[in-house]
């Protein structure tokens, strides 16, 4: 994660349906330094699936659909202001139905097990676990409950 996997504040704010099922959200996570991600989800419309990281001196954008991308554009700022913008394209080397886009995640498990290893270097247990404590507020906020949390 761009900024880390502690936000210092998360605020969600979404619907669930009749049967209890999460449907839209919007989600704000805060950090240090005035740093700060903003995330939304629906099933009810079709939502850009893109991902912008701006900056001061610029800002990234990964085309849709992000969690399989072929193509990213660069923007950067001179000192006037002046934007200049570069897009790189970078095919998969086998035919995707963009639904392969998490392949690299099931690589490098199974590259770790075959070390011997219980964690990935790339995804710590430390990241899973931000992650999931992220989600966790998310999901307290909406007042989403899973038969499992359940006592």
């Amino acid at each position: 994660m761009v900024f880390g996997f502690k936000p210092e504040k998360i605020t969600s704010a979404g619907k669930l349906n009749d049967e209890g099922v999460d449907v839209y959200s919007s989600i704000t996570l805060e950090y240090s330094d005035q740093r700060f991600a903003t995330l939304e989800y629906s099933t009810l419309a079709k939502i850009s699936e893109t991902v912008t990281v701006t900056g001061t001196k610029g800002r990234i954008f990964i085309h849709p659909p992000a969690h399989a991308s072929m193509e990213i554009s660069v923007a950067t700022y001179d000192e006037s202001g002046k934007e200049t913008e570069k897009t790189s394209r970078f095919p998969w080397p086998t035919p995707s139905d963009h639904h392969s886009g998490y392949l690299y995640e099931a690589e490098a498990a199974t590259e770790a097990i075959q070390r011997n290893e219980i964690e990935c270097i790339e995804y710590s247990h430390a990241e899973s676990l931000g992650i999931m404590n992220i989600m966790d507020k998310i999901r307290k906020d909406l007042g989403l409950v899973y038969p499992a949390d359940e006592p």
